[in-house]
């Protein structure tokens, strides 16, 4: 059953646009989260030192030996908060042992600065989102009462069954307008060919309506 003015687009519209751009922010900082917690938890740790500062917004080379003997270099990000960082500065480095050149040093913009500032902007972004979706389940809601309050029962023609992927919606005309079923499983056709097909318009607003798909259970 259908009835395609449940809900508003004025709340349905701006909720998918805002959940498009939350989730693969929380998403991301969910991984990035996991991350930082694998590299502190699991993954081998080695004392490492400062060897190259480069110029305009610094960014560090650390220079770091695994317990294999292999001398390896990790380069952070650009960051104001290494200004104060020299060659030959001692850090931590936390390496992946099957991937030695997996590495982190541990700072905390290497470690917790990005996945920080997608989460907030995950959050800030999902509130509203959770917002605008409440508010059109319940419109959505509101309407399909109001149209099994008031709404009225006609016989329409049926006009035959569009396939939606893998579904079929149920088509019926009345009077100029042409209405459809929600997706269904089964294919209605047998059913409902040669009969009458009973939906359930707002009579202010045809537009509105639900579809009685025969035989569906």
């Amino acid at each position: 059953m259908r009835a395609p003015g449940d809900g508003s687009d004025f709340w349905r519209v701006p909720g998918l646009v805002l959940l498009i751009f939350s989730v693969p922010c929380l998403l991301g900082a969910i991984y990035m989260v996991g991350r930082s917690l694998w590299f502190i938890g699991l993954a081998d740790e080695a004392r490492g030192r400062v060897v190259e500062v480069s110029g305009g917004t610094p960014a560090l080379s650390v220079e770091y030996r695994t317990h294999a003997g292999q001398t390896r270099v990790v380069r952070t990000a650009g960051s104001d908060l290494y200004a104060n960082y020299v060659v030959g500065d001692a850090l931590t480095v936390y390496y992946d042992a099957d991937e030695p050149s997996d590495a982190r040093a541990d700072l905390f913009v290497e470690m917790w600065l990005l996945p920080i500032v997608l989460g907030v902007m995950g959050v800030f972004l999902f509130v509203p989102t959770f917002f605008f979706v409440t508010a059109w389940w319940k419109e959505k809601e509101e309407r399909r009462a109001d149209l099994d309050r008031n709404g009225q029962w006609i016989d329409a023609e049926y006009a035959g069954v569009r396939q939606e992927g893998a579904r079929f919606v149920l088509r019926a005309r009345w009077r100029g307008h042409l209405f459809e079923s929600a997706p269904q499983i089964r294919n209605p056709e047998a059913y409902a060919r040669g009969r009458k097909v009973s939906v359930l318009i707002d009579p202010r607003r045809p537009d509105r309506y639900r579809v009685e798909v025969p035989g569906a259970e």
